[in-house]
């Protein structure tokens, strides 16, 4: 009964630890640098100088991005934009980050500007140039990669689980 209960224990807290990843339920068909710029109401380089989350939770939750631009390739100009997005990554909410240069791509609606993960975004270093508006140009990953500590402890916990179970069994129809 014991080994039962470690065993459970022990699944457990495998998927606690490795359940704290984003889920990716966001899927965005890829596209070319054309019709990124063509879809998009308005395309700028900016640099996030502060990020507020509206709502954490509701729909997707809601984060503005105060960004201060440097180039504005297409839309009104402007010295400051404030561009909407979701709040979690599965709801393909884009994760802006204070300080960090962008090329974005956003459209007009009811909140405002808003823009997503599958909007074309990328990160700039500091004096890059946007590479999606080269003709031809590969899009670049937009987001940083998911750690992948958690997947690997996830798959240890339930190998030694396993390990654990079968050692128990054994040596139970040994005796």
């Amino acid at each position: 009964m014991m080994i039962r209960f470690l065993a459970v224990l022990t699944l457990v807290a495998g998927f606690l630890v490795a359940g704290g990843g984003t889920a990716h339920a966001c899927s965005c068909a890829s596209r070319e640098p054309a019709e990124r710029m063509r879809d998009a109401d308005v395309v700028l380089t900016a640099t996030a100088t502060a990020v507020r989350v509206d709502e954490p939770m509701l729909n997707g939750g809601r984060v503005t991005a105060t960004l201060r631009a440097d180039r504005v390739y297409k839309g009104q100009e402007r010295d400051e934009f404030e561009v909407v997005t979701r709040a979690q990554g599965p709801a393909c909410g884009y994760a802006f980050t204070e300080g960090t240069r962008y090329l974005v791509f956003a459209r007009e609606g009811d909140e405002g500007l808003t823009t997503s993960l599958c909007s074309g975004n990328e990160v700039l270093a500091p004096g890059e140039g946007p590479t999606a508006m080269a003709a031809g140009a590969a899009p670049r990953a937009t987001q940083p990669s998911e750690p992948v500590f958690p997947v690997a402890l996830a798959v240890l916990t339930a190998a030694a689980t396993v390990a654990v179970l079968t050692w128990t069994l054994t040596r139970k129809h040994a005796q």
